[in-house]
């Protein structure tokens, strides 16, 4: 069944948790921003957790490669929420190399994971 299925999934640590979809603009939130960043190595774990525990930020990412090693994605009700946030992220040890506003995004969920009888994924 799809609950003995989620049950081995957890089990085996291939589902770590669960999240809500939430429309920004439905809840009120006009913009999403992406800041593109570099960070030196050795701080980027700690600017990372830093910012992730900032108003309005949703989602930081650490890049393994490039000159560009941190993706920071934030909602904002207005242009001053972005501004007030690209401030408080520019006082870090960071460099922004770039700020861009998102028009659409698309997802897909992760639809091909196939579990063994032994809860191993394959």
């Amino acid at each position: 069944t799809v609950h003995n299925r989620m049950d081995r999934l957890e089990a085996a640590d291939v589902i770590t948790g669960y999240t809500a979809t939430v429309d920004p603009e439905r809840a009120g939130f006009e913009f999403v921003f992406l800041f593109t960043c570099t960070v030196r190595i050795s701080e980027r774990t700690r600017v990372a957790d830093e910012i992730i525990g900032m108003s309005g930020v949703i989602q930081v990412t650490q890049l393994m490669t490039g000159q560009h090693n941190l993706l920071i994605r934030a909602v904002g009700r207005d242009d001053e929420d972005i501004t007030r946030l690209a401030e408080r992220i520019d006082g870090l040890q960071l460099e922004i190399n770039d700020e861009s506003l998102v028009r659409t995004e698309h997802t897909a969920a992760l639809d091909f994971v196939k579990v063994t009888d032994d809860a191993a994924v394959e």
